[in-house]
């Protein structure tokens, strides 16, 4: 399993990734974190090297929809 740092890493690149693709428009938090979920999730499953960290890095973004929320905004 990767280490800590190296998720958090990945999330804050996806983020940054994220948010030069999305739509400029307000959205509630909810709905604004399933769509980075999506993203998430498609990029990590269409390289190889981060498939393993997938369903790690969704539960973390699960347990972290605020500060996630904060990054994306």
């Amino acid at each position: 399993m990767k280490k800590p740092q190296e998720l958090e890493r990945l999330i804050e690149k996806t983020i940054e990734m994220y948010k030069l693709h999305k739509k400029k428009r307000k959205q509630i938090m909810v709905k604004e974190v399933e769509d980075y979920q999506r993203f998430f999730y498609a990029i990590t499953g269409s390289i190889d090297k981060y498939k393993q960290m997938q369903s790690v890095g969704l539960n973390y973004i699960e347990s972290n929809k605020k500060s996630i929320y904060e990054k994306l905004k």
